[in-house]
């Protein structure tokens, strides 16, 4: 039963996107679910769907889930698929000068077309 205390809706409308994104690339609720599932999170299909539909009371660990499993990108370095969160931190963090390879890494990361968005780049 929904009650009054959700609010109209506060969900971070970037990790909907990406719940709405994976349900519709892995053609059903379930399937996205069952990825997350597969990571170790324990994130059902009416959980996902209840989040989806704006009738969770708290979306805390759904959220994580849902951009653990699926806030990812491609990376033209390392030729595979990594987390956001990797990409964000390998090209705003410090140079890497200890090692030839890391700057390697951080002069393509400079010009990707994943390149996260900054203050100062904005």
């Amino acid at each position: 039963m929904i009650t009054d205390e959700i609010n109209a809706d506060a969900r971070t409308p970037a990790v909907l996107a990406l719940a709405q994104a994976a349900s519709v690339s892995k053609g059903s609720i379930q399937a996205a679910a069952d990825v997350c599932k597969a990571a170790g999170f324990r994130v059902g299909r009416s959980n996902l769907s209840r989040y989806l539909n704006n009738d969770l009371a708290t979306f805390a660990n759904v959220e994580a889930a849902i951009v653990a499993c699926f806030d990812r990108c491609r990376c033209p370095y390392l030729g595979m698929e990594v987390e956001a969160e990797h990409c964000r931190r390998v090209n705003t963090g410090p140079v890497p000068t200890w090692d030839p390879s890391a700057i390697d890494q951080r002069r393509t990361c400079q010009t990707c077309p994943n390149k996260p968005v900054t203050e100062s780049t904005k």
